[in-house]
């Protein structure tokens, strides 16, 4: 697969339950991008796509912040990966999360990481090299390593192929390989 085109200042935000994946801090982290005026991040858009985001809270908090924001409601796997196409960076700002099949699709594509360090999310990426990982929480953090992505050509293309190389972790090979060695360190003792 191709990666997502580097002119995009699309940033995609997917999870059903809103308020556990951190979208009020995705707001006011991209509230914050916005009002700084950064330059090279011109014409940033966000777009949301899930179920559970019907909440007065988040629509009340977007209308003040007057954000760039698409929401696209929950949609077929097929139509997350087409979003994920044209993204320039996926961002989950989860308070927590187990797993996050959301990251390895973007892996899979070559779409830049912007997430936190909670659950099972640092075992996922490689911090620093497959994903920029902040504090759960942390909106000016959240901004921080949003605005370093889109303006960083070098950086972006590095969480892309980092991204690619850890998900060879996550093949069949990769956790049979895995398995075995536990088996054999087990059998050793």
């Amino acid at each position: 697969p191709s990666p997502s085109p580097v002119p995009s200042r699309e940033l995609l935000f997917v999870g059903r339950d809103a308020l556990r994946k951190g979208l009020p801090v995705l707001f006011e982290a991209l509230r914050r991008i916005l009002r700084e005026e950064t330059p090279g991040i011109e014409g940033v858009h966000l777009t949301v796509i899930g179920r559970e985001y019907l909440h007065a809270r988040l629509f009340l908090r977007l209308a003040a912040f007057g954000l760039p924001v698409t929401f696209r409601g929950g949609l077929s796997r097929r139509g997350v990966i087409e979003h994920l196409r044209q993204a320039a960076l996926l961002v989950l700002p989860a308070h927590t999360e187990a797993f996050g099949i959301v990251l390895l699709e973007a892996m899979a594509l070559g779409v830049p990481i912007v997430t936190t360090r909670t659950g099972g999310i640092p075992e996922v990426v490689v911090p620093g090299e497959s994903a920029l990982l902040v504090p759960p929480g942390d909106a000016a953090a959240l901004a921080r390593a949003i605005g370093r992505v889109l303006t960083s050509p070098p950086l972006a293309c590095r969480l892309r192929e980092g991204g690619r190389r850890r998900l060879s972790h996550f093949s069949w090979e990769g956790m049979i390989e895995r398995i075995e060695s536990l088996y054999r360190e087990t059998a050793g003792r």
